[in-house]
């Protein structure tokens, strides 16, 4: 990985999404207000059952709609330096971005781990466009509310993967563990 700047800035963690297809930055947000939003979400998870189905793991759970359920969220979604990034990586291509979702996922223990998949591909125009051309179609951000680890099935992602479309299977010897602490944001195309 490049060596990270002292602070975190939207130029550089955008340029390491473009090329990498992922990128975590450190201390992005404060473990404090990331606390605050998992305090106000707590009875929500309590309240969630199990997902169903092999895609979604039948031990995890998963709401949505988190604008609706903690005003925390706005921080979270708006963050300016996420803002900027995505700006850089969507905006050649569209007039505006819009947020897609809002999900709060929790794995139980020994939760199965998710099969590996490209979420661009829900938009079937994805497969119409030259990979070449660098277009994306979404950014995923991922903010942890506890550390993650290798050992409580932290995401994988796949260096350079979103430029190798046309493998419908990569091996996952070539995954990387995309372990950070509470405080520090995963984006990934």
């Amino acid at each position: 990985m490049a060596h990270l700047p002292d602070t975190p800035c939207a130029e550089f963690h955008a340029d390491l999404l473009l090329d990498q297809g992922y990128c975590i930055i450190p201390q992005a947000i404060s473990p404090c207000e990331v606390t605050a939003l998992a305090c106000d979400l707590a009875d929500d998870f309590s309240a969630t059952p199990l997902s169903a189905g092999p895609f979604y793991g039948d031990d995890t759970k998963r709401f949505g709609s988190l604008l609706r359920r903690s005003d925390r969220t706005r921080d979270f979604v708006q963050h300016p330096m996420i803002l900027d990034i995505v700006q850089k990586v969507l905006g050649p291509w569209c007039d505006h971005f819009s947020l897609n979702l809002t999900q709060a996922i929790e794995l139980m223990p020994g939760s199965r781990k998710q099969v590996p998949h490209r979420d661009q591909d829900m938009w079937p125009c994805s497969r119409l466009v030259d990979p070449a051309l660098g277009v994306e179609f979404l950014v995923n951000v991922m903010w942890p509310f506890t550390p993650y680890t290798q050992e409580n099935g932290t995401t994988h992602v796949w260096p350079g993967s979103h430029r190798r479309c046309s493998e419908v299977l990569i091996d996952p010897h070539e995954s990387i563990v995309a372990e950070m602490e509470p405080g520090a944001a995963l984006l990934f195309l």
